[in-house]
């Protein structure tokens, strides 16, 4: 019976480093993603429909409202905006 309380106990500890682990990786993804952000630069491209893939359409919007759109969302890489229709397309 020792000896399986001995084992369990090492479980445990071994058990409690991954946790330990875990939540230092997700600290430090937390970390860099907030840096990534603040790091961020819109720069804007007249007359150019950049490549990429459109994973969301925002009709009746602004430029204002479509940089900032891009700026708060984790996925958007760049955005197009069309002025003529006012729409608003975030790239991934």
């Amino acid at each position: 019976m020792q000896a399986w309380l001995e084992a369990w106990e090492g479980v445990k500890r071994r058990g409690l480093g991954i946790i330990r682990l875990i939540g230092v990786t997700l600290v430090l993804a937390f970390g860099m993603a907030e840096a990534q952000a603040a790091d961020q630069k819109i720069t804007l491209l007249q007359d150019t429909d950049l490549s990429g893939f459109n994973y969301a359409i925002v009709k009746n919007t602004n430029l204002d409202a479509c940089s900032a759109g891009c700026a708060d969302d984790n996925i958007c890489q760049a955005f197009t905006f069309n002025q003529k229709s006012n729409w608003c397309l975030l790239k991934g």
